[in-house]
């Protein structure tokens, strides 16, 4: 209870800004609560750096060094101090131990004693792991559960085509400007075409007359669409970009994903997601109810519409809804399948398409 009531005189000064930020831009600054979470021992890719200190026998050098970042970390906290590490991460079957520095903590000058409190959750023995399902891999197992094996159980890499690429760049592109709008900042179209320059992202494996052709193509469909709708958003209106969920359907059943824009205005809720190539006879509505389905299990609002933005030639298309407990079905009988390991080969017109139809034997034969 000493805990919770210090908490709560805290946060009654109204400390209503959250930085979020890496330890070495907070030197210098001080903050009344300070969380420094994942302190898990990971093993890092070696650099330069880390070699030559191991074959120099300066090996300590990398731990003294780990030890200053994570000190003057702890000591930016004015008031509480959170320290956190993970016995297990989603996804993953490995267990962590702490982090030296986490396990020491008690030893540093500036702890406390009487103020320090050590937490340790208890997990449950043989506790069933959570299973994660995502809009893509419901897709991808209602396509082929062989390709779903292949990708999400074997985790074996595809090739990651050209227009995915451009269309992360755009996403990403577009995701600054509205962060900007949202921040109240003033754009204009020129600012538009800065960002573009100063974010745009060239693909390695591609020549450089390629680069600058994607990058044309981009910077038209992402001007051409503000020079039309920047005056429809403002700060107020803009309630998320490019905001993760992760939320239990039940005990062992999480969805996760990720929306390109929700606007608010009023109670009215828009769930928008751009698309930088063609029209296409694919079917969105079922991945377009399934963010409204897990929006509405998130906020508990169902006054909501849903929209695809081509941008490639600017339209802005009204998605029709699927019935939510049609979404809530289609979740649940996906994951039973994908947990009962269910993955027979359901060859089709997508086998065309596969990355995987040179190593698969259900593929139809040229």
């Amino acid at each position: 209870m000493h805990l919770r009531n210090r908490m709560d005189q805290i946060f009654e000064k109204k400390q209503n800004a959250i930085q979020l930020m890496t330890i070495h831009q907070s030197k210098g600054l001080e903050f009344p609560v300070v969380f420094i979470p994942s302190q898990n021992e990971r093993q890092k890719q070696k650099t330069v750096i880390d070699i030559i200190c191991e074959q120099t026998g300066k090996d300590e050098y990398l731990r003294n060094e780990e030890k200053r970042v994570f000190y003057v970390g702890c000591t930016r906290a004015e008031n509480l101090l959170f320290v956190s590490h993970s016995a297990h991460l989603t996804g993953r079957r490995k267990t962590y131990d702490p982090t030296i520095e986490l396990k020491n903590l008690e030893s540093f000058p500036f702890v406390q004693k009487k103020h320090y409190q050590k937490i340790i959750p208890l997990r449950k023995k043989n506790k069933k792991e959570s299973m994660v399902i995502s809009f893509n891999k419901i897709k991808t197992y209602n396509t082929c559960p062989l390709q779903y094996k292949y990708r999400m159980e074997w985790n074996l890499d595809s090739q990651r085509f050209g227009g995915m690429l451009f269309g992360n760049n755009v996403h990403q592109l577009l995701e600054i400007v509205f962060k900007q709008i949202k921040e109240g900042e003033k754009i204009t179209i020129k600012t538009i075409e800065k960002i573009i320059e100063d974010n745009w992202n060239n693909v390695v494996f591609r020549r450089d007359e390629e680069n600058l052709k994607f990058k044309v193509s981009a910077k038209n469909q992402i001007i051409n669409f503000f020079k039309d709708r920047l005056s429809e958003f403002n700060p107020d209106n803009i309630f998320s970009i490019e905001e993760s969920f992760h939320y239990p359907i039940n005990e062992n059943l999480l969805v996760d994903g990720r929306y390109d824009l929700i606007l608010k205005n009023k109670n009215n809720i828009e769930i928008i997601d751009f698309k930088t190539g063609d029209h296409k006879d694919e079917n969105y509505e079922t991945q377009l109810s399934f963010y409204k389905y897990c929006f509405n299990e998130k906020y508990k609002n169902n006054n909501i519409n849903l929209f695809l933005i081509y941008l490639k030639d600017n339209k802005k298309v009204k998605v029709n809804e699927k019935p939510l407990k049609d979404i809530n079905k289609l979740i649940l009988s996906t994951a039973k399948a994908i947990e009962a390991k269910d993955f027979k080969a359901r060859p089709g017109k997508h086998c065309s398409d596969c990355a995987y139809r040179s190593i698969c034997d259900f593929a139809p034969k040229k």
